[in-house]
């Protein structure tokens, strides 16, 4: 059993060393580079709608508040639900301080162009005193969907510049240079940003329709992508 033991050693040993020499006599590649970035960019447009709203109501007592609040906010959920998909509108449980109920309301849709229907549904309804909806914000983005597709799409244009460099490369330094390393970093913005007194000062100016109704109009904005391209060519030198 011992002399099994150490002819274990011994073989083991042998293999270290073995590979030990054989990576002493490898010779690591040698390899010719040539680096150089340069920018994209790309504007698009938004192509989704994120809003939240505050519905409230005061009244004698708490329970009077959420009493008022109730007709309010159903009013207003189901005018949203007509508007958008039913699941991108969500609901949030109500509470209250003293003698003040509040609820919020998000939506969450593609439907960019419904939102100036809730703007003007909630500047032309007749609220009952100290009772309303308030926005707290509402934001234009890009979806993740799109997101991804400019992505890819970028991506493809970079590969092309690329390669047209990688052509002049091959033709003034000859040939045999390929392209190592191609890195795309992302920059993206999202300026379009309304806060809840941009919308006050709005209802007040806002023009009137012929039905003598205030409609408010939106624009989702556009977003400019920024992308810088790492582009890296090696060349295997013998």
């Amino acid at each position: 059993m011992r002399y099994v033991k150490n002819l274990f050693v011994v073989v083991f040993s042998f293999f270290i060393g073995l590979g030990y020499a054989n990576a002493q006599g490898v010779k690591n590649p040698v390899y010719s580079s040539v680096s150089t970035s340069f920018v994209l960019t790309k504007t698009i447009k938004c192509d989704e709608v994120r809003a939240k709203f505050e519905v409230y109501a005061e009244g004698d007592t708490y329970s009077m508040a959420l009493k008022r609040l109730a007709k309010i906010n159903n009013d207003f959920v189901k005018f949203l639900r007509k508007t958008f998909n039913p699941k991108e509108v969500q609901t949030s449980n109500a509470y209250g301080y003293s003698k003040t109920a509040v609820l919020y309301v998000s939506v969450k849709s593609k439907k960019t162009g419904k939102i100036s229907n809730v703007l003007s549904y909630i500047a032309n309804k007749t609220f009952q005193y100290k009772t309303g909806i308030k926005t707290v914000y509402i934001r234009f983005v890009v979806s993740n969907k799109l997101k991804s597709e400019v992505k890819n799409s970028l991506f493809l244009e970079a590969l092309k510049i690329a390669n047209a460099k990688l052509a002049v490369v091959n033709s003034v330094l000859s040939n045999g240079y390929k392209i190592g390393l191609l890195d795309i970093g992302e920059n993206t913005e999202y300026p379009i940003l309304y806060e809840r007194n941009t919308f006050r000062t709005l209802y007040k100016g806002a023009p009137a329709s012929s039905s003598g109704q205030d409609k408010i109009q939106t624009s989702p904005g556009s977003v400019t992508v920024k992308v810088k391209v790492r582009l890296k060519l090696i060349k295997k030198i013998d």
